[in-house]
């Protein structure tokens, strides 16, 4: 019996754990429900903060403009023309093999191939012996290869220096191959003296084992002297026609486009960009990028490395050399202080090069400036008879200009009396109109104006039109005119609860939902308490039979004693 006992205690401290557990649950999920969704808000509020402390920097500041100035020539390119490597220092005797490479700046590469060719045609044994000619505005150079007696050598050199703008480049050199050329010699004299002993010992052979040695040794010979010869030949080649590689550079091709980053308006600042390129194959040399300013326009940034001249409206970048290839951009913000007129910004790049085409090296954008002037207007859609119904007209300038003498008007139908206007309306009994003289509408700006108007018929639908007007010409016109529809009533109707489509549908829902949710509380405390409380009373119960039961076994046997 001792055993019951502490059984049924110990499911009754169960029970109670459960019970306990159970309220703690449904107070945290029906009244705490909102603080758990903050705490996670600002759980994640928080680690948004803390990657945001760790943020790379790069991602967090935008890469400004690169404006320094793209990688200058090579130093061979600077180089002048030098002086043609002279061969008086070799014998007269000497075996000297020649060469240069001539790198020029020409007005018009077709042109100046026409003349090379030229040239060589004046030249007796000389002719090109490879070309790679490139089309116009490419930028990669016309490469020529000539071959030239050796004699002409420095009369072909200054003949293709004299076609240059500018010389970028020239490199001769001489390589005396006199030792070469002696010992391939001899080695070939020797040769071609065993090839007549050979043959000579081939026509006393009489034994084939003796034929087949010197024949085969014959082959060897007449191998190697081939080899010689041909060396010998391609060396003399070389010594008697000199080598020239020539590199014909169109002049740098610079340009500059401007351009606007937004749609300029009046009283913003606009960023522009100043797009400046060079298509040439070669570098042009101490660039300077401008920007002039018009008087209506006021500097507000002139982006990195910027130099602006008050007295002559100017603000200048230093680009120095110019790489062939090289696309680069600049930004300004300017400030549009007036729009009474088109606005001409013109950009303007140069160097100290000669330019293969001027055409491209300004640029113009213009800037055109017009109202856009809306119309909104706000009433109450029916008024009783008697009453006074207000009217609120919402005006806005969305042009990029200013909009001078704005006006804006309201024509009463009959059936309607004009009360009051605010805000310096003002009211003509011919043709009833309410009128309002803004002045000056500023762009990217606007207003309300107000007017009270009595009803004075019991029925029909009143139209009042309103429009906006300026002097100057609107962007878009449709948008200046609008209507505004009053229905006449008999008596005032307000008060009444009127029935909208769709209200009841609403309502039944929203009631629908609020059942639902007392329906799920009620099962919520059922599951949480009920069912653990008649557990608890059927466990009670139980006890309270046995123990009965037991006091009467005990009664029972306490009287059989």
């Amino acid at each position: 019996m001792k055993k019951l006992i502490i059984v049924l205690t110990g499911l009754l401290m169960l029970l109670g754990a459960v019970v306990f557990v159970g309220f703690l649950s449904y107070f945290s999920f029906g009244f705490a429900e909102e603080g758990l969704f903050i705490g996670a808000g600002a759980s994640s509020a928080a680690m948004e903060e803390s990657a945001a402390d760790y943020a790379p920097a790069d991602r967090m500041e935008a890469a400004q403009p690169e404006i320094a100035a793209p990688a200058a020539e090579s130093s061979a390119q600077k180089v002048a023309a030098s002086a043609p490597l002279s061969t008086a220092a070799f014998a007269a005797d000497a075996k000297v093999i020649r060469n240069a490479t001539l790198s020029i700046v020409v007005e018009n590469p077709a042109a100046a191939l026409a003349s090379v060719e030229q040239i060589v045609v004046g030249i007796p044994g000389a002719f090109i012996a490879t070309a790679e000619v490139r089309r116009a505005g490419a930028s990669q150079p016309t490469a020529l290869t000539l071959r030239v007696p050796a004699e002409t050598f420095d009369q072909a050199l200054s003949a293709l220096r004299a076609l240059a703008q500018e010389v970028l480049a020239e490199q001769t050199a001489a390589r005396d191959v006199t030792e070469e050329y002696t010992d391939l010699d001899a080695r070939l004299r020797n040769l071609q003296a065993a090839e007549t002993q050979l043959l000579a010992l081939l026509e006393q052979a009489d034994a084939v084992e003796d034929l087949l040695k010197v024949e085969n040794r014959l082959a060897e010979v007449r191998g190697e002297i081939e080899q010689l010869q041909g060396r010998l030949n391609v060396l003399d080649n070389r010594i008697a026609l000199a080598t020239i590689h020539v590199l014909l550079h169109a002049p740098p091709d610079v340009s500059v486009e401007v351009t606007a980053e937004n749609v300029p308006s009046a009283h913003a600042v606009s960023a522009f960009t100043l797009t400046y390129r060079n298509s040439g194959s070669v570098a042009a040399r101490d660039g300077i990028l401008t920007l002039h300013v018009p008087e209506r326009l006021s500097v507000f940034d002139m982006g990195q490395g910027g130099r602006y001249d008050s007295i002559a409206r100017e603000i200048q970048w230093t680009l120095s050399d110019i790489a062939p290839g090289t696309v680069g951009s600049i930004y300004a913000h300017l400030r549009v202080e007036s729009t009474e007129h088109d606005i001409l910004l013109r950009a303007e790049i140069q160097t100290i090069s000669v330019d293969a085409n001027s055409a491209n090296n300004t640029a113009d954008l213009t800037l055109s400036f017009a109202p856009d002037l809306t119309l909104e207007v706000e009433g109450p859609a029916a008024g009783a008879q008697g009453s006074e119904v207000p009217i609120w007209i919402s005006y806005a300038n969305v042009g990029t200009a200013d909009a001078t003498d704005v006006t804006i008007e309201a024509n009463l139908p009959p059936g309607l009396t004009f009360v009051r206007a605010d805000f310096g309306g003002s009211f003509a009994t011919k043709p009833d109109t309410v009128e309002w003289k803004l002045g000056r509408v500023q762009a990217a700006r606007g207003g309300q104006v107000l007017m009270y108007v009595r009803v004075d018929v019991a029925e029909g639908r009143l139209q009042i039109p309103v429009t906006i007007a300026a002097e100057q010409v609107d962007a878009v016109d449709f948008n200046n005119r609008t209507d505004v529809y009053l229905t006449a009533l008999r008596e005032d109707l307000s008060e009444r609860s009127i029935w909208q489509p769709g209200e009841t549908v609403e309502t039944s829902i929203a009631a629908l939902i609020v059942v639902a949710r007392a329906a799920v509380d009620v099962l919520i405390w059922v599951l949480v308490f009920g069912i653990p409380l008649a557990i608890i009373g059927l466990l009670g119960l139980g006890i309270w039979k046995g123990m009965r039961r037991l006091r009467r076994r005990q009664s029972a046997q306490a009287l059989d004693e």
